[in-house]
């Protein structure tokens, strides 16, 4: 992995960000979409184009699943609030990055930070999956069908559940790794 900050793949994961404000800025128009949808494009293009022009990088991998983070948390956060949605579809939005969050910090807690640079972090494809279930959420919360966001936050939840269970799995893996470290 290169270490060079400003390329081309970190610029588009951070152009994530005003994508977000964008959609809560034109929530009630056509835009919306195209917004959601360049977002949608931004974070193809940036893991494709960092390993296609040699450009990964360790801040890459942090910075794009944080960029996913924040921008479902600032679109979902918005429309959870306008459609005036029950409590519990944060807590089933948000469980397996909460719990994926909080699975991170026991290592730092118990003092593997060091350890943890000789390990390379990668997306799991059952967490781009749930990912990719959010967005599905997000475009039906924008539709503001209420039906289908409910029976998508569910399976979005099961969804989380399976990859936590992955997580869990790959997590048991790196413990063992850092403690022959």
């Amino acid at each position: 992995m290169k270490n060079k900050i400003f390329n081309i793949p970190n610029i588009i994961s951070l152009l994530r960000l005003p994508l977000a404000f964008l959609i809560i800025l034109f929530s009630n128009s056509f835009w919306k979409f195209i917004f959601l949808l360049l977002s949608l494009l931004a974070d193809v293009l940036d893991g494709y184009l960092a390993r296609k022009l040699n450009q990964t990088s360790r801040l890459g991998a942090i910075l794009d699943p944080l960029m996913d983070k924040i921008f479902v948390l600032i679109v979902f956060i918005f429309f959870f609030i306008k459609l005036d949605l029950p409590f519990y579809f944060i807590i089933l939005f948000f469980t397996r990055d909460a719990l994926s969050s909080f699975m991170t910090i026991i290592p730092l807690m118990m003092g593997w930070h060091k350890k943890l640079t000789k390990i390379d972090f990668k997306a799991r494809p059952l967490g781009k999956n749930v990912t990719t279930m959010q967005f599905i959420t997000l475009l039906l919360m924008m539709i503001g069908n209420l039906n289908w966001t409910k029976i998508s936050m569910y399976v979005l939840f099961v969804l989380s559940i399976i990859a936590l269970i992955d997580y869990s799995i790959q997590a048991k893996k790196i413990i063992k790794q850092l403690k022959n470290a």
